[in-house]
């Protein structure tokens, strides 16, 4: 069983490669990517992570539908009516689903590389969201708007989850 202090170390390490990838690594590496996705992929291994832990699973996915059935009754009739002909004449509905993807795969990674790790060593707290939702907003500060709703989104959606 790690220790806390590992805990930490893991999350600050994978928080750190995440900034000096977005920050730096990006613009002279880009397929340094392949490094953290590795490092994300043996911790996954290390905590005996599965597709169904990770929520990945079919039942997971269902019951997730049905727990943010208010969501999708707004936000589908809200997009076709403020934007479905725009989205569907530029093209940009295949590029808005993959930024739907992206944000998915961030959060997928968020709660297991960060809370879950600080939530198995500190306990499921006031203190874990706090921890976490720092480190998932500092890794957006150079968009300032992000880090505020990454912050505050992250708490909100921790206390759901």
């Amino acid at each position: 069983m790690p220790t806390l202090s590992r805990r930490f170390a893991e999350t600050a390490a994978f928080a750190a490669g995440v900034m000096i990838y977005i920050w730096w690594l990006q613009f002279v590496a880009p397929h340094s990517i392949g490094l953290l996705l590795l490092a994300m992929l043996i911790s996954f291994w290390q905590h005996s992570e599965t597709l169904i832990s990770l929520g990945l699973g079919l039942r997971a996915f269902l019951r997730a539908l049905r727990s943010w059935w208010i969501v999708w009754l707004l936000l589908i009739p809200a997009t076709m009516w403020l934007a479905w002909d725009r989205l569907v004449v530029s093209g940009a509905i295949h590029q808005a689903l993959l930024y739907l993807l992206w944000c998915i795969l961030q959060q997928l990674t968020y709660q297991k590389m960060v809370f879950d790790r600080l939530r198995a060593g500190l306990g499921n707290s006031w203190k874990t969201r706090t921890i976490s939702g720092v480190v998932f907003a500092t890794v957006h500060l150079p968009n300032p708007v992000l880090v505020l709703s990454t912050f505050v989104l992250g708490n909100v959606l921790e206390l759901v989850w």
